[in-house]
Order: structure tokens, then sequence, then C-alpha cells
């Protein structure tokens, strides 16, 4: 494991090190190596700008001083780490193992691995917490600090395991971290906006109050190892005082640290009214130009329709790729051409006479199976609507984000590749605690733009749209899959064309009670049964935006049950295609939990940088 600091044990001679964390901003870069006047300046991250060679060490000496307590801390707890991997080492194994750097990935991994045997709702806690943790992990200035967190963690709840009747009390004190930072959005926000010299003081409080009482814990745990036949240390009263005053010392930090984030942000608010009204004039006139844009897009897509009589599908989303991505050979964001070879024959059969379709005269009918749905269609409408204005309204930025996936090749792949279904998993790599996110935008207006042609089947959800329980009982993954089915039955009974009636006589009238009882599986199988009775060639798009939101400790079972579900049938579809768009605003966690392999044939893992 890689050290936070140096340390010199000279009295007071104490000098931590503060190595500078890897740039990922490509801005940064570039002047770096390629602007001349670079050579006379350096950037300071903490800042966000670039200052003079000669003013570089004192901001560094300012920065050194803040973070020296926590420094010290955290070589106290990388020595603990140390110590306690050398006690659990088995008998014979090589003493000389240098440490690992640890991740917070990997320590969710170890927590999950662990709810696998033991239900705890202290693991749950931390679990359902680990995103916003890790936001707070990479503010501190350097990885040292977040490896040294993490391997405390995960060494914690290895090691807690072994050790009877201690481990309820490591497992809340390990949880009681994580808490303390709960709800903590907007003092990350601020602090990544351009934190004050007090705020990064009082983060530094915080990281040494958090480092101190993993510190103890690690120490606990230790010494209850080396001593588990006498029970001296588990009856702990000294160290449990101590882990005690330590939790509360972490939680009297976090409470200053939001406390002073929210000066901040005053101080924030003060200098944004001063320039408030140009901004305001500026994103007023972006946003009218963002929605003007996509209605000429819409509305050339509808001419472009009418020229052509009888538009097939594979006609439609050759046209809304031109229309998305603005030039139909190159891609202006990704600097290569558009994989638009062996371009789908999408809906390609045969005129269905819609007297001559099968009729299903008893037991479930499409409209019986509508009601029992029970989703209404202007639900839809609104979502889109939302996310749109949304997107319209947004920051340049918010608005690359989006762009960059619409003319990414995986994108085109996905829409118009290769015969088959597919599911495409996008990453946006952005704020994971805003569940509307530029992805949102992107399935608003891909499924916006399809809704001008009744021949491409496309189902929408907005996850982030529907998590209130109270008021929607539904807001789940059961909820969700009966919007597609709707949907799905909707479109296919409003085609003009090739209008098409399921067979739903595998389905009983007791089905239609279980589904508006919410089951899950029967909903499953109403759904399947239609897919899999559509004409061959048929290719039915689905898109799930912020699924992130349906993966809380109590909607999360039946988010990845069905997500297996989705995943199979992807894999085994014959005849007609499901193309299914999965968004996170952040990453997930779970995905490698849905039985599919990313290997870019029938599943795709599409990252957006952190800088676009």
């Amino acid at each position: 494991m890689s050290t936070a600091v140096k340390v010199k044990q000279d009295g007071d001679d104490f000098q931590p090190r503060l190595p500078r964390r890897t740039t990922t901003n490509l801005s940064v870069d570039f002047i770096e190596q390629k602007i001349s006047l670079a050579e006379h300046s350096r950037y300071i991250d903490d800042i966000d700008r670039f200052v003079a060679v000669q003013e570089a060490p004192s901001h560094d000496e300012r920065m050194t001083s803040i973070w020296k307590d926590a420094s010290a801390e955290t070589a106290k707890l990388e020595t603990a780490i140390q110590l306690l991997r050398e006690k659990s080492r088995p008998k014979g194994a090589k003493t000389d193992v240098e440490t690992p750097a640890f991740t917070w990935k990997q320590t969710v991994a170890e927590i999950n691995t662990a709810l696998e045997s033991y239900k705890n709702s202290a693991f749950v806690r931390i679990c359902d917490k680990s995103e916003m943790f890790e936001q707070w992990l990479a503010l501190l200035p350097n990885d040292s600090y977040a490896s040294a967190i993490s391997g405390a963690f995960t060494m914690s709840v290895k090691a807690a395991r072994g050790l009877s009747g201690v481990n309820k009390s490591i497992y809340e004190a390990l949880a009681s971290i994580p808490d303390v930072l709960d709800h903590a959005g907007t003092y990350v926000a601020i602090y990544r906006a351009g934190a004050s010299t007090a705020l990064v003081r009082k983060t530094a409080d915080l990281c040494k109050s958090i480092v101190k009482t993993l510190r103890l814990i690690i120490e606990f745990i230790t010494k209850g190892s080396l001593k588990r036949f006498t029970g001296a240390v588990l009856k702990g009263d000294h160290y449990q005082q101590k882990l005690k005053e330590s939790i509360e010392e972490m939680k009297l930090q976090a409470d200053n640290v939001r406390s002073e984030a929210g000066v901040c942000a005053q101080m924030r608010l003060a200098e944004v009214d001063r320039k408030a009204d140009v901004r305001e004039i500026k994103a007023d006139m972006r946003s009218k130009q963002e929605r003007l844009d996509h209605m000429a897009a819409k509305e050339e897509l509808s001419l472009q329709m009418a020229a052509i009589p009888g538009a097939t599908a594979e006609q439609v989303v050759n046209l809304l790729l031109r229309s998305i991505q603005s030039l139909p050979t190159y891609n202006r964001r990704t600097g290569g051409p558009l994989q638009t070879s062996g371009l789908l024959s999408l809906l390609n059969v045969e005129e269905v006479d819609a007297d001559a379709a099968p009729e299903n005269n008893e037991g479930v009918t499409v409209k019986s199976l509508l009601a029992a749905l029970d989703c209404d269609p202007e639900l839809l409408k609104k979502d889109l609507k939302y996310c749109l204005n949304l997107g319209f309204s947004e920051t340049p930025d918010f608005q690359d984000r989006a762009a960059w996936v619409l003319k990414a090749p995986a994108m085109s792949n996905f829409m118009s590749g290769d015969t088959g279904s597919k599911l495409l998993l996008v990453h946006g790599n952005d704020d994971a605690t805003q569940f509307i996110s530029p992805m949102s935008y992107v399935c608003a207006k891909v499924s916006d733009l399809m809704s001008v042609s009744d021949e491409v089947i496309h189902l929408t959800y907005f996850c982030s749209r529907h998590m209130d329980d109270w008021r929607d009982p539904r807001a789940n993954a059961q909820g969700l899959l009966a919007h597609l089915t709707a949907q799905l039955l909707n479109q296919l009974e409003s085609r003009k064309r090739r209008k098409f009636s399921p067979d739903l006589s595998s389905l009983k009238d007791e089905d239609s009670s279980r589904i508006e009882g919410s089951s899950l599986s029967t909903t499953w199988h109403a759904f399947e049964t239609i897919i899999k009775q559509l004409p061959k060639n048929t290719v039915v798009f689905c898109f799930i935006d912020s699924l992130s939101a349906y993966e809380n400790s109590s909607r999360r079972p039946k988010t990845g049950a069905l997500m297996k579900k989705i995943c199979r049938l992807i894999k085994t579809l014959k005849g007609a295609s499901l193309r299914c768009m999965v968004t996170y605003s952040g990453r997930s966690n779970y995905s490698d939990t849905w039985g599919v392999e990313f290997d870019r044939r029938k599943a795709i893992k599409l990252e957006v940088p952190e800088s676009v």
C-alpha cells in the first residue's frame, strides 16, 4: 500500500508530503504539454487555476500545514493495518509480502460478499451510502488516504468475522462512518467547485477523525485476535469508550463541515447574484436554441419520412441517426466513421390484415391486460417533457455529455448495427447523487424523435421520475416492467400499417390478478409472451434511464431479478430482437450480477469520459 506521508520522528519536525493526484482534466494536460507559457506556471487542482511557479510552493506549504494532522493519523492507521495483516497471516506464510493498495470498489465487493453469509443491517447501510462516501474520498488530496481508509474497512470486515461477540459492535462502528456523510451532496458539490481554506481545513479535521476511528477499530480487532482466549480485551471497556468518543468527535466534525459548506454556499450565491443577469440571458438563449434545434430535427425527420411513402423501420432509423449525429459519414465528437454497416431490415415483414390477426375471445385480452397493468400513457408524455425541458435548459457541459453519447459509435451500433438483440449499458460517470442526468436527456431525445413514426417500437422508462413509494406503490422493478409492457401493447395497437394482436391465451384470469398485485414474475411472463410472438426481424427498442434509483436495499433484489430476465431474453430471443439501453448517471455497482458478459457482441458497455 502506498504511504500517505513520510514521517520524521524528530520531535515536532513532522513534514507530511502531499503527492499530486493524477489529473483527469484534459484541458490542463493540453496547456501543460503544448502551451509555451506552461513552463512559467503550474496548475493547482485545489483552486482549479494556474499560478506562477514562484507562488506554487507557498500554496503547497499551506496545504501541507492544513493536512499535517490527518497525514500523521493516516500513517498510524497504515501501521495498524500492517500489524493486523501480520497477526492474521497463516503460519508458514511469507512475511515479506508487500501491503496492497486498496480501493473503495474492493471494499464494497468485500462487504457484498459478507452480505451473502451475514444478513447484517450495518452492511446494508454501508452499501446504500457507498456512492456518496466514494465521492467524499475523491476530495482528499491524494490517493493514499482513500487507500488507507478502504483498506481499514476491508480488513475490519474480514477480521471481525473471527471474533465472536464483538463483530456486531465493530460492524456498527464501521457503518457509522458513511452515516456521517449521508446527505452530503451539497457539501461535496461545493468542495468540487472550489473550497475555501476554512472548508478545506474542516475537511482535513473530518478526515483525521474518520481515520482515527478506523485505527481504533483495527487496533481493537488486533488486540482481540492476540488475546481472544483470555477475553480481557474483548470485554474492552477502555477501547469501547475510546471508540465511542472518536465516533462522537467524527459526527461533530461532519456537522462542522456541513455548516462551513453552508457558509461557502451563501458566499457563492452572493457572487452569483452579481452575475445573474448576464448568465440568465445566456442560459435562456441557449435553452431556446437547444429547443428550436430539437423541434427542427423532429420536423425535418417527419418531412423526410413523408417523402418516402411506406417508409420501413430501417429507413426511419437511418434518418434518425443522421438527425442525431448531424453528419451521415463522420462523427465529430469521436473522430471516426459511424458504424452503420449491416443495417437492420426492421419490421420488414408482409402487411398484416388487422381482421386476420388472431383473436383471443376467452381469458385475458389486450384490454383486460392493459387494465391489470394500470399504467397511464400520459405519465410517459409528462416524463419525456420534463427530461427534454431539463436538457434544453442545462449547462453546455450537461449538453456536451449527452451529445457525446448520441454521437458515439457504440450508440450507432446499438441502434442500427448487426442484427440481433443487444444490451447497451451506459455509465455516465457524472455526479451519482443526481438521478436526472445527461443520460436522461439522451433517452428522452431519442425516444421523442422515434415517436414521429409508428414503424419503430420504442419503450421508455425514467426510474428517477418514479421513486416515491408513498405516492406510487409500484415505484419498483415490477412497475417499470408494467409500464414497458403497457407501452408495447399500446404501440402494437396503434400502428397504422402493420397491426399485430398478440395471442394471450397462455395467460389466465388469475394472472391478471397477480399482475394487479404487483407480481414481477407474472408481469414478466406477459411481457415475454408478447415479445416472443412478434414477427421475424421486428426490433423493439427499450430505454431504461437511471436504474441506480432502483438499486437501494429495498428495491435491489427485484431490480436484479428483472435485469437477469432481460439479459437472458436478449441472449436467447429468436425471430424478433430486443435492444435494451440501460443508463446510470454515475456507475453501476451490480451489473456484474446480471449474468451477461460485456463482450461487445450481445452486450456493450459505454463509458462516458469524466471530461468531454
